[in-house]
């Protein structure tokens, strides 16, 4: 009763961590986005009919593969010399004063800049008129063209730091995820070459952050993204890597918790529908319209994967965290949509995030590992007989961090102390041992249990059909050595042993007394029966 409590009160805190955490986020890109100054929110657009006024925010959807979208507002002298304009939709912006050009970022030619994300301070020419026409022309070839958020004037020592700062937050903080997420990546994909076994958690949440920071990349300000057609690929690069990212994290979670891969089969077929539309997209507009559609597809599988840790009942409740983080995101992208508030998306640098958070989570636990081999291996826990790890390792052994026992008595090893002396026979155990330490991974562990008898400990495999097999193939490569010993010399010695394996499920001590009813079984009925 006082587990579950505690259970409990741990997932209350970290949900009420993280949703603490994702309005602090919120806040700080939201709020510096309100006007300092004198806010410019009545505005006019130029219609086919003429001018119409409208209020901001405004983004209208492109109707072809790129057009102009032209703004102006008017206003008398104030005292201020910079316009900010927080957020546009465009590829290209330009900005005139009085008929006079002041200001110019990105190609109208070719427009395929990225500042969607980007906050403009514009330094205005002095003095100012008594009246003043301000124009904005936007150039868009992608999604939409229009104002965020609403344009104001201040005095630059005003504002200056606020547009600094939102910028940071907008690409320099996106970058430094990147890198982290980047660096995270290699180092899990690493782990899953070194444990030989790429169907793993650690393999697929290490493809998903680095498909995933490939995703995140579209959200940073770029000055241009090179010809309308290299940015029609890239925008296709961007779409499809972050479905890539969303299966494989799913994948990871799969096999973290529940050890098969079931749901991540219809995403892939999801997948796969998504890349045969988008390379078939011939130009940006239409790329633009599947993207609406592909989106909810992607929006969907992320509330999967998010309600899956949610109601997991193994997970650590630790996972809460990420996983409310990634719903509050959500929840709020479905309730900003249909109300028309242009806030800045949280969704990718959150699941980013959240892939990461678990990735990190992951290295610790291999670290964990890693350091449970140095310690297991010091003086105390060797047998100095044959170099394993003795009985008193045992204790040390985090059940956990492992998977599958296996317990092994060398056949006849009486006899042969008998016929060839208690000298021949201490070679034959270092011989066995050498032989089972070649044909294991780095961080399994070989331990005499005593006498004739070994214990295997097996870590990275599924406790599934697969994994089975795959400690099969392990004994059944170390059954033909230990055969094949010393057959150039004694043709008469029969080199066999028994074997049982079991699942760890609650404890070492309890897995290891399973695997020695199932040796037993198999030595008394001469046939091998696994786990």
């Amino acid at each position: 009763m006082l587990k579950s409590n505690n259970r409990i009160v741990s997932a209350f805190f970290y949900i009420l961590l993280a949703t603490v955490v994702f309005f602090i986020i919120l806040a700080v890109e939201v709020y510096p986005l309100r006007p300092v100054g004198a806010a410019l929110d009545q505005w006019q657009v130029k219609k086919q009919t003429g001018w119409q006024d409208v209020r901001l925010p405004l983004v209208e959807m492109v109707s072809q593969e790129w057009e102009v979208f032209e703004l102006r507002t008017s206003f008398q002298r104030v005292d201020a010399d910079t316009l900010v304009i927080p957020r546009q939709s465009g590829n290209a912006i330009e900005v005139r004063l009085n008929g006079r050009l002041i200001y110019k970022l990105g190609d109208f030619s070719q427009p395929t800049a990225n500042l969607w994300n980007y906050v403009h301070l514009i330094q205005l020419p002095e003095p100012l008129a008594e009246d003043n026409l301000l124009e904005i022309w936007i150039a868009s070839s992608y999604y939409g063209s229009g104002l965020n958020s609403v344009p104001y004037l201040c005095r630059y020592e005003q504002c200056a730091g606020r547009v600094t700062f939102l910028n940071w937050i907008y690409s320099d903080a996106v970058n430094a995820i990147f890198g982290a997420g980047f660096i995270t990546s290699l180092i899990l994909i690493a782990m899953a070459f070194i444990r030989r076994q790429l169907m793993t958690t650690e393999f697929f949440i290490g493809l998903a952050l680095l498909v995933g920071v490939f995703y995140l990349q579209d959200l940073p300000f770029r000055l241009t993204s090179g010809s309308l057609s290299t940015f029609l690929w890239l925008k296709k690069g961007f779409l499809f890597s972050g479905y890539l990212a969303a299966l494989f994290f799913l994948c990871g979670i799969e096999l973290q918790y529940w050890k098969r891969i079931t749901l991540s089969r219809w995403l892939a077929i999801l997948v796969v529908l998504v890349l045969l539309a988008l390379i078939a997209s011939p130009d940006i507009h239409s790329m633009g319209v599947i993207q609406t559609y592909a989106n909810s597809g992607l929006l969907f599988f992320l509330i999967v994967i998010a309600a899956m840790i949610i109601r997991s009942k193994q997970r650590p409740s630790w996972m809460l965290f990420p996983a409310t983080l990634l719903s509050l995101s959500i929840l709020l992208l479905l309730i900003t949509l249909p109300l028309g508030i242009t806030w800045p998306i949280m969704i990718p640098p959150v699941f980013v995030m959240t892939t990461m958070m678990v990735g990190i989570r992951l290295i610790l636990e291999y670290n964990q590992l890693f350091q449970e081999n140095i310690n297991l291996n010091r003086a105390k826990n060797i047998d100095p007989l044959t170099g394993a790890l003795n009985r008193n390792s045992l204790p040390e052994v985090r059940a956990r961090l492992h998977n599958h026992v296996v317990m092994i008595d060398l056949d006849g090893f009486k006899s042969i102390n008998d016929r060839f002396g208690h000298a021949f026979g201490d070679q034959v155990l270092t011989e066995f041992a050498q032989i089972v330490r070649r044909n294991l991974r780095q961080n399994d562990l070989v331990i005499r249990y005593g006498g004739d008898e070994f214990v295997l400990v097996v870590n990275g495999l599924p406790k599934t059909q697969q994994g089975y097999a795959e400690i099969k193939s392990i004994i059944e490569r170390i059954e033909k050595q230990y055969g094949g010993l010393h057959s150039d010399i004694f043709s008469d010695i029969v080199y066999e042993f028994s074997y049982g394996i079991a699942e760890i499920e609650k404890g070492i001590e309890e897995a290891i007394g399973a695997a020695d009813q199932k040796m037993y079984l198999m030595k008394n009925t001469e046939k091998k029966i696994g786990a």
